[in-house]
């Protein structure tokens, strides 16, 4: 038997197994849903998640989707860092994320394209990374971003 019904009556004339699945309370005024939860766990209210209370350029909203970043510290927030040498990008990733590195020539809206080998990348929590082999590597000039999404999306 399934059902949403709040409250739910169910009879129990036998021994049973009851499984209940509870889904979070979101947020509805953000681009995207938020978990009040998560909002109370940094004591935000979600009056406050389009805002961003640590001054680090990201909405509160944003924090919780890209990575899990802690809206009140404005040392954690969902960047890519580029490593030495060959090409190596890496950022906070969170479980139940998905991720996307997109790279363009030329920064402009629009100009960005998927990096192949690197879309629908699943969270390796705390931290994601990929590298590029140097043999792949030509002389142009590139930017690149990553992009974070629920993983159910």
């Amino acid at each position: 038997m399934e059902s949403s019904a709040n409250p739910l009556n169910l009879s129990m004339d036998a021994p049973k197994w009851v499984t209940a699945r509870f889904a979070a309370t979101m947020s509805t005024s953000a681009p995207a849903p938020v978990p009040i939860w998560w909002l109370a766990k940094h004591g935000l209210t979600n009056f406050e998640q389009d805002a961003s209370v640590d001054s680090d350029g990201q909405f509160n909203w944003e924090e919780y989707i890209a990575a899990g970043t802690d809206p009140t510290n404005p040392a954690s927030f969902f960047h890519t860092r580029v490593g030495q040498g060959s090409l190596l990008l890496s950022w906070p990733s969170a479980t139940g994320r998905v991720y996307d590195v997109q790279q363009t020539l030329a920064v402009e809206p629009g100009a960005w394209s998927a990096v192949p080998t690197w879309t629908n990348l699943s969270a390796t929590p705390p931290m994601n990374s990929v590298v590029h082999p140097t043999s792949a590597m030509t002389n142009a000039a590139r930017f690149y971003r990553t992009v974070g999404r629920m993983a159910d999306d």
